[in-house]
């Protein structure tokens, strides 16, 4: 009986980490963004930026930011006219200097208006998409300043 529920909790612990939509969501752009014939970085080692390009436009782009408290990284997935369809935010903060830990996924369809969140290991929550209006980038001001960024 104990060797029956050990497996079945090493069992129960390979889904939950199976199931973690964070990393779902990091290979699905590693696998989008995969054929981008440039990539472009902004150079900064602490707050890393990546701009994928095919064809001379905008496919994905990638910012890391690393605050003391944790992780906040932002993924953004453009259309062949280079409009954003889709945008993933991952939150996690881990230490308690800045306030509560949380751990958090946001994916924002823009053209649909919808937003579906991740919060704290909980089951997806759909979320009116004004909430999360400010996470949403200025393309055109991104364009111009990854023309400065350099070759990865």
């Amino acid at each position: 009986m104990v060797k029956k529920n050990c497996v079945l909790s090493v069992f129960g612990l390979l889904l939950l980490f199976q199931c973690n939509p964070s990393k779902n969501y990091k290979k699905e752009f590693e696998k989008f963004v995969f054929d981008a014939d440039q990539v472009l970085s902004n150079g900064d080692i602490l707050h890393p930026a990546c701009a994928y390009l095919k064809d001379g436009k905008l496919k994905g782009l990638e910012f890391n930011n690393h605050p003391e408290c944790g992780d906040y990284i932002q993924r953004y997935f453009f259309s062949e006219n280079e409009k954003i369809k889709k945008i993933v935010i991952e939150k996690n903060y881990y230490n308690e200097s800045c306030g509560k830990t949380f751990d958090s996924l946001f994916i924002i369809y823009p053209v649909l208006g919808k937003t579906i969140v991740y919060a704290d290991n909980t089951n997806a929550k759909e979320m009116e998409d004004n909430v999360l209006r400010e996470e949403k980038i200025n393309i055109d001001r991104y364009m111009k300043m990854i023309k400065n960024w350099k070759n990865k």
